[in-house]
């Protein structure tokens, strides 16, 4: 039977630990991670190829989760589906398994080492702290101390130790302070160099163009804290191939993912098409046809996988007017290449008397995400 001190000492320990944990978190912490579409079936697999069954050009992704340490960047055009790819990740079971590899000791007399994943995803359009340094901290933190609580006072000595003194005296409610960057920082660096509980750690950063203060700032803090431990932490980043990422990440393992989705972009068009009733309609007359506007869709989308959405949703909606193969063709030559100049594109396209109603739209939804 325990001892009832000994009760009392878990429970109150178990209290600090939940109030930390309450102060770390904050409102719409994972609502881009949410908002992010899942793959559609089928594609991005490839992300877990092995070099002995694929010619790859880019660094062996699962190579890096099995055994190497530092940075992994995955960077890509906008819209090419970074942030997608980085959800695919984090959530598919085979990451987990192959960073289960990571944690096995080389000596069989030595036990596996508990492997602990965290993600955050960077958004511009949401509010200042969702793409902030202080935001990006805070997530991580909360998710790893969440799950590990013991880490709670060896990553917060002074914040811990406040709380549980405070908490003796009985009726006492110890009011939080701020948080603060450099105290953030300070818990981070502690976390990935702690050694009192055995434990490596793997974090998923998407969006780091998306980050609003210093991004060379950023990288290089990324970069340090990838050196400090490299045995036991490493960081997967994603990102635009801005010029400051392709210097700071220079010599990392890497991928650029519009070289990649040649194939994802096939099937993603071709089910897409061959789903519509409409469409296979004109392909009974047209095969030939059929065939080459998907073709031609892939080939000018060069990689793009958001630019791939929007042109088929649009060539679809001719489908459901009834136009012809000829104005199928003529409306796909007829969108920019360019991402956004085929969003202007669209614009354009509204008809005055919806005017009024699509710029109440948009103040709307700018509003929500405020």
């Amino acid at each position: 039977m325990l001892d009832v001190e000994d009760t009392e000492e878990e429970e109150l320990r178990l209290s600090v630990d939940k109030k930390i944990l309450e102060h770390l978190i904050y409102p719409a912490m994972t609502y881009r991670y949410e908002d992010v579409l899942q793959p559609h079936p089928k594609t991005f697999d490839w992300i877990y190829a092995s070099k002995t069954t694929k010619d790859l050009p880019w660094s062996d992704f699962t190579k890096w989760l099995r055994s190497e340490g530092g940075v992994y960047w995955i960077n890509g055009k906008a819209g090419s589906g970074k942030s997608t790819l980085m959800k695919h990740i984090f959530d598919d079971p085979r990451t987990k398994t192959f960073l289960q590899q990571w944690g096995q000791s080389q000596s069989r007399l030595q036990p596996q080492v508990p492997i602990a994943v965290a993600t955050f995803f960077f958004w511009n359009s949401g509010t200042e702290i969702q793409k902030s340094h202080q935001g990006l901290l805070r997530s991580l933190l909360f998710q790893i101390l969440g799950k590990h609580r013991g880490l709670i006072p060896i990553c917060l000595p002074n914040r811990w130790a406040k709380q549980y003194s405070g908490s003796l005296d009985l009726g006492e409610e110890i009011a939080a302070d701020p948080w603060t960057l450099p105290q953030l920082t300070d818990a981070f660096r502690r976390l990935v160099c702690q050694k009192e509980i055995p434990m490596r750690l793997c974090f998923f950063i998407d969006g780091l163009d998306e980050f609003g203060g210093n991004t060379m700032e950023l990288c290089y803090f990324l970069r340090e804290l990838s050196r400090l431990n490299p045995n036991n932490a490493k960081f997967c980043v994603s990102s635009r191939p801005w010029v400051e990422f392709q210097n700071s990440f220079e010599g990392c393992a890497t991928l650029r993912l519009q070289d990649m989705t040649f194939d994802d972009i096939k099937i993603y068009v071709d089910e897409k098409f061959h789903r519509d009733p409409g469409f296979l309609k004109l392909e009974v007359n047209g095969p030939e046809d059929a065939a080459a506007i998907i073709e031609e869709i892939v080939e000018k989308a060069e990689g793009v996988f958001l630019w791939v959405q929007v042109v088929v949703r649009l060539l679809l909606t001719g489908v459901a007017n009834r136009d012809s193969m000829a104005q199928l063709w003529q409306r796909l030559r007829s969108f920019p290449r360019d991402l956004y100049p085929l969003y202007t594109a669209m614009l354009l396209q509204i008809e005055p008397i919806y005017l009024e109603w699509a710029s109440r739209a948009f103040q709307i939804m700018r509003r929500s995400i405020q």
